[in-house]
């Protein structure tokens, strides 16, 4: 008698599979098949599935965890390399920063009555630097703001004949002008510039991850984090290395117009920043039956080298698991928990986990 079960069964190295345990594997899988022609979105009916995005903390045991999160980036990623600003604690150093605000109204001041030539704090949930103004009449408006001030300038220049990396969410938001422009640049505190980004969109919204390497080479990835979007030389910079975020507005007739420039800055990473390993721990799932298969995939950066491992006994046991190989656990159970350890060291890039996916039996 054969008997089908929808469940996997894992072979160790010699033993072979009973006809029932093939056709048991067999069912799991066609189950998942149909389930997900029938949920293209593969997370409500799929049969023992974990399936993490990091679109929210719901999955991240933000407690235990020593990586970081952002919402702005939908990763986690290492606690690797400085910041610039760390106003997460809702306060801002002034000096660090310079805002411009342009422009040719006939009938308007040069801003609003609300705003000074300091930039100012948008208090969320991840504080941004956030700078604005407002005017009325037709003509020119403009803002800029750059990381650099009276008291510190940036640097993102990596250390000499190594390679680094940043990564930094950026908008623009407008209303009123006809014509835009928004321009992302990388400049130098001691001469040169170069434009990592440009459009005509009167908002923008994203994040940018910039890869230098040796040879005066910048990797440009924006909104996307895995697909390069640009490659620039950084050959005419010298000094430090700072970014700029310029917005610039036309209208040809009387109207209020608005243009806002926001940025945070989250890592800089190069070799002169050692740091331990981070690590990623999922909060506890709990299944209706034992469980000591699993099958996972995990989206990681290309750079270093993780370590992935799961528990199914809430953390008292964890085994490491291959990426895309159906995988045993030692100690079953019903109490999941996942587990990402990322590199450390003297680090030239930031590491990351955009998403991780498994199925368990």
């Amino acid at each position: 008698m054969v008997t089908v079960t929808n469940k996997l069964y894992f072979q160790e190295d010699g033993n072979v599979a009973y006809a029932g345990e093939i056709n048991s594997d067999k069912s799991f899988i066609l189950n998942n098949m149909l389930n997900f022609i029938e949920d293209g979105a593969a997370s409500t009916s799929q049969h023992n599935l974990f399936d993490e995005d990091f679109s929210s903390t719901t999955a991240i045991n933000t407690t235990s965890s020593t990586c970081k999160y952002s919402s702005s980036f939908n990763i986690c990623f290492a606690d690797v390399g400085s910041v610039y600003d760390d106003y997460s604690d809702s306060s801002i150093d002034t000096t660090k920063w310079t805002v411009t605000f342009g422009g040719s109204d006939s009938a308007a001041a040069v801003k609003s009555s609300s705003e000074s030539d300091s930039p100012n704090i948008s208090i969320t949930s991840e504080s941004y630097i956030t700078c604005s103004s407002v005017r009325t009449g037709s003509g020119d408006l403009s803002v800029t703001l750059e990381s650099t001030g009276s008291g510190d300038t940036m640097d993102l220049s990596p250390s000499t004949g190594t390679d680094g990396e940043a990564i930094f969410a950026l908008s623009v938001n407008s209303s009123g002008p006809n014509t835009n422009t928004r321009t992302v640049s990388l400049v130098g505190s001691g001469g040169g510039s170069v434009t990592l980004y440009s459009t005509t969109s009167a908002n923008i919204s994203g994040t940018m991850r910039l890869v230098f390497s040796t040879g005066d080479v910048c990797d440009v990835y924006y909104n996307d984090f895995e697909t390069k979007s640009s490659t620039v030389s950084t050959s005419t910079l010298s000094g430090s290395w700072y970014l700029k975020l310029y917005a610039h507005g036309s209208s040809g007739s009387n109207s209020q117009r608005s243009e806002s420039a926001t940025l945070r800055i989250v890592r800089n990473a190069n070799a002169s920043n050692t740091v331990s390993a981070s690590y990623y721990l999922s909060t506890m799932s709990t299944s209706s039956s034992t469980n000591n298969i699993m099958f996972a995939k995990y989206y990681l950066g290309s750079d270093g080298t993780y370590t992935t491992q799961q528990s199914f006994d809430n953390g008292s046991h964890y085994s490491t698991i291959s990426n895309e190989i159906l995988s045993s656990v030692e100690n079953s159970g019903t109490q999941h928990i996942s587990k990402i350890t990322m590199p450390g060291g003297a680090l030239t890039y930031i590491p990351y986990i955009t998403a991780l996916r498994y199925y368990y039996s």
